[in-house]
């Protein structure tokens, strides 16, 4: 079975429209942007990862830079500044400026992939699911999220330092299939616990204070099958791949619940474009 992409993930809960009616469709989604993008009166500013409707059209100031992906065919457009452009159905239609350099889809190195479509805003739950935000052991890795590590890294920070840790860890079915007492903030499993492609995993981290107080958390993940993991891996841009196609990589990562592996995006992508704010809440920042 093939990857079968179900949505994209655009961050603005208002898609970019000029005048557009209620009914208009976001037809692509911002991978990058630089230098001043201007969308005239309309109440969601151009934003990466914000989505942008039919018809909407866009300013790009001299020397800025503008990269969209189009959620029908995937294909991505680079425009740079002085232009003015109108996002028409299937493509920008340029009012002034140069043509947009055009790449095939990122997507397309992978047999059956499908198209690439928008869901609204990225819901904060997506930064970390499974795991009570409100404890005082915070887990970084594993907590609502399908992994490709055979032998995932267990992260958190806890409620002080010099804290030792009981771990357990439980299969689908309860069974306890790992006690381990751990120092310090972090744990890799180890090669005699097998997991199962596809088995979701439950995992429980507590510890005790000196005067006494205890506190836990509980998370859970899937080994996402082997096929899957491969189709990844195949699609994984370059570490130095343009923005924008490591942008659209991180949050085709995330539709698929590989949420650990795009967080690690999220970060370096939101080093890199320290200004923008939906970058920096995906990076937990």
């Amino acid at each position: 079975m093939r990857i079968q992409i179900l949505s994209m993930f655009a961050a603005s809960a208002v898609a970019l429209g000029a005048s557009a009616a209620p009914a208009a469709e976001p037809v692509a989604m911002i991978t990058d942007l630089q230098g001043k993008v201007d969308s005239g009166n309309i109440v969601a500013a151009p934003a990466i990862l914000g989505s942008i409707n039919a018809g909407a059209t866009l300013s790009v100031g001299d020397g800025g830079n503008l990269v969209v992906v189009y959620f029908g065919s995937g294909k991505e457009f680079a425009l740079k500044g002085p232009a003015t452009v109108r996002f028409g159905a299937t493509a920008p239609e340029m009012l002034a400026g140069a043509a947009p350099q055009v790449r095939d889809p990122l997507m397309g190195k992978v047999a059956g992939a499908g198209k690439i479509k928008p869901v609204g805003k990225i819901q904060a739950a997506v930064v970390m699911r499974g795991a009570k935000e409100s404890s005082r052991i915070k887990f970084e890795t594993l907590a609502g999220t399908r992994v490709l590590d055979p032998r995932p890294e267990f992260r958190w920070q806890g409620p002080g330092e010099g804290l030792s840790y009981n771990l357990e860890l439980s299969d689908e079915l309860g069974a306890v299939m790992l006690e381990q007492k751990v120092s310090g903030t972090s744990f890799r499993l180890p090669a005699a616990v097998q997991l199962k492609e596809g088995a979701t995993y439950t995992w429980l981290l507590d510890t005790t204070l000196a005067d006494g107080k205890k506190y836990s958390n509980a998370g859970d993940f899937t080994l996402a099958g082997a096929e899957l993991r491969a189709d990844v891996e195949a699609v994984r841009p370059a570490a130095d791949a343009p923005l924008s196609e490591r942008v659209t990589y991180a949050a085709w990562l995330d539709q698929l619940q590989f949420h650990d592996e795009a967080r690690k995006y999220w970060k370096e992508l939101a080093a890199a474009r320290s200004g923008d704010a939906n970058l920096n809440q995906l990076a937990g920042q």
